[in-house]
């Protein structure tokens, strides 16, 4: 498993590969009507109304700063998780207490 990998296959799950280069077998999660889609419009709805709120035209600095924190925390998470995924997915099923 290279990093490299890892990378084509985050990237197929939230949509920014297409077609032939998407990685076989791997759903992206954004698909039109699916929860991270649903999920993703909402935010940036919500958005907006704070823009208007705040009576800001273009981006709020600390809103971008928010949105982009948690894109990173997720991408983190997301890939963390695929790793653990790798190397439990070689062992016999965990009893969690």
């Amino acid at each position: 498993m290279t990093e490299r990998f890892i990378d084509c296959v985050y990237e197929t799950v939230i949509g920014q590969r297409c077609g032939g280069a998407r990685v076989p077998g791997v759903e992206d999660a954004f698909a039109p009507g699916g929860l991270c889609d649903q999920c993703y419009e909402s935010t940036f709805r919500a958005y907006d109304r704070l823009r208007d709120r705040l009576d800001v035209e273009d981006e709020d600095e600390d809103v971008e700063c928010i949105l982009d924190n948690l894109r990173i925390i997720e991408k983190e998470v997301a890939y963390q998780m695929y790793r653990y995924g790798v190397s439990f997915g070689k062992e016999d099923f965990i009893d969690v207490p």
